[in-house]
Parts: C-alpha cells; structure tokens; sequence
C-alpha cells in the first residue's frame, strides 16, 4: 500500500527548509542590490541564478508536484554548479590582484591562497547559492509528491523505498 500522508513533524521540517530557502535568495538578492552588483553581463548571473531558485522553490511551495519537485531539483543543480563557477571566479580575480600587488615577484603558496581568500571580490560569497540549493534539494527529499508504487521494491519482509 502506498500512501502520500507525511508526518507532521516531517511536514514542518520540509516547510523551514523551504523558508530558510527563500530567506536565502530574498537575503543574498537584497545584499547584491544593497552592493550595487550590477552592471557587466557577469555580474548579471548571480541575479539569474537567484530568480530561478526563487521562482522554483515558490512553484514548489504552491504545487508540489512530481514536475514541479524535478523542475526544482535541475533548477537548483543549475544554481549550484553557477554558484561554484563564482566563487571560483572570485577566487581568481582576487588572485590576479595579488600577483600585482607583489609587483609580479613569487609568492608563497600560503600568499597566494590568502590573496584569493581576502581580496577585493568576496571568494566565499556566492558559496550563499550552494546553500540555498543544498535546502531546497533536502526539500524534495523523499517528498510525499515523488512517492509512487511502481518505487517500492519487494522485500522478504514487506517493501522499501
């Protein structure tokens, strides 16, 4: 017998997920205009990713269903693999930084990894989308909505999923 009912608890704890998912993108959208992160087409990418987490996660909250639930889940895999592509390019840009300040002398490896982590352009920053991606994928996690029969798999004792 398969059913759709949900716990409570688990009920709740899918909903703070959800929030604190949204919380993200509103937050992270709210810092990028407050640091006037706008301009060049590459600083444009993170308002992409943000839109398209939040426009996912919020057809998630309001219809649940299995395309909505794998819709989310290729949105935020997008949004996670962009938010690496960022700290990466964080870390880059503020490693070229480094190199110049050192007047193009060598620097310790210790230096160099430093320069990247502290310059001018946050390094960790977009890391926040990693985050949101990461709450909104425990959301679908097992979601009542994705759960169909031809899942469960016959055991000596009963069924799993």
């Amino acid at each position: 017998m398969t059913t759709t009912a949900e716990p409570s608890v688990t009920r709740a704890l899918r909903r703070v997920l959800l929030a604190l998912a949204l919380l993200g993108v509103f937050a992270t959208a709210t810092e990028l205009a407050l640091i006037g992160h706008r301009g060049s087409p590459a600083r444009l990418i993170p308002w992409a990713l943000l839109l398209l987490a939040g426009v996912t996660l919020l057809l998630a909250a309001w219809k649940p269903g299995v395309r909505t639930l794998w819709s989310l889940r290729v949105a935020l895999v997008i949004v996670a693999l962009g938010s690496g592509v960022g700290v990466l390019e964080h870390a880059a840009g503020n490693l070229v930084t480094a190199r110049e300040v050192a007047g193009g002398a060598a620097l310790p490896l210790r230096e160099l990894v430093l320069g990247a982590l502290t310059g001018g352009a946050p390094a960790l920053a977009p890391g926040i989308l990693v985050q949101v991606a990461l709450l909104g994928l425990a959301f679908t996690y097992r979601h009542p909505a994705l759960r169909t029969a031809s899942r469960d798999v016959p055991l000596r004792s009963g069924t799993i999923r």
